[in-house]
């Protein structure tokens, strides 16, 4: 039986620099970990507080940005491809604020927002 295989469509529309490879290969070792097999694949979104508060009132009813959202694949959304689970969409000005507070650098809130969205893509909750 054969590891996980990842593939990550990565979007950045901020200005801010995102060390992407750090977090792929991060999120590949997230999915080895979780003994998973087979591809996975997802969108990650880095985007602005704008864009993340329209997308937290429009999807949870609460008009303020949070720090990252996860939506899952629905038979539209699939790329025409089944192993497509859905879209992880982080805050890159939260996840900024975040990691000051925390005093680490920001590709390790990075690297923690974005296994967060994973984990609920893969059917992981709070509970």
């Amino acid at each position: 039986m054969s590891g996980p295989r990842l593939k990550v469509e990565y979007q950045n529309q901020t200005k801010i620099t995102v060390e992407q490879n750090a977090i792929i290969d991060h999120l590949s070792t997230t999915l080895r970990a979780l003994k998973q097999v087979g591809t996975v694949e997802f969108e990650l979104i880095i985007v602005g507080d704008e864009t993340i508060k329209q997308l937290n009132k429009q999807h949870r009813g609460e008009n303020k940005p949070t720090d990252v959202l996860s939506f899952e694949a629905s038979d539209d959304t699939r790329h025409a491809t089944p192993s497509f689970i859905g879209s992880v969409v982080i805050s890159a000005d939260q996840a900024l604020n975040q990691a000051k507070q925390a005093k680490i650098p920001l590709v390790s809130e990075l690297k923690l927002l974005s296994t967060h969205g994973l984990l609920h893509l893969l059917g992981y909750n709070h509970r």
